[in-house]
């Protein structure tokens, strides 16, 4: 009976995960270090999570400091997309800057995904 059970259980929680809406999300922009783009610098998009964060998409910066990234995930409600950049930009220690996507450039199945620009990030200044 605890092996029913825990079947049941398990194959419940198969279902919740793999349902839900395909949502997707997308951003660009340009990264610059002092007055400077800044090159090779990881940036990474995620979807916020209550215990932990999942990974949507990364990649790195080019050499003129522009990226673009974009992911999906399958949600009930509504994603909530967030742009880590990891970076030193002068400093000794690396540093996450955190720009929350909105709500706005989510897309659903089907739809073309939005980018939101978040234009150029000043890394000195954050």
């Amino acid at each position: 009976m605890q092996a029913f059970i825990f079947l049941l259980f398990a194959s419940s929680c198969h279902c919740v995960m793999n349902f839900g809406r395909l949502q997707s999300a997308g951003v660009k922009g340009l990264v610059y270090c002092k007055g400077k783009p800044a090159k090779g610098v990881s940036v990474k998009l995620y979807e916020k999570e209550v215990m932990f964060d999942r990974l949507m998409d990364k990649g790195k910066t080019d050499k003129y400091g522009a990226f673009k990234l974009w992911g999906r995930a399958r949600e009930w409600s509504d994603i909530e997309p967030v742009l880590y950049i990891y970076n030193k930009c002068g400093r000794r220690f690396a540093r996450k800057v955190t720009i929350d996507i909105p709500s706005t450039y989510i897309t659903h199945f089907g739809q073309k995904v939005k980018f939101y620009d978040v234009r150029k990030v000043e890394l000195s200044k954050s």
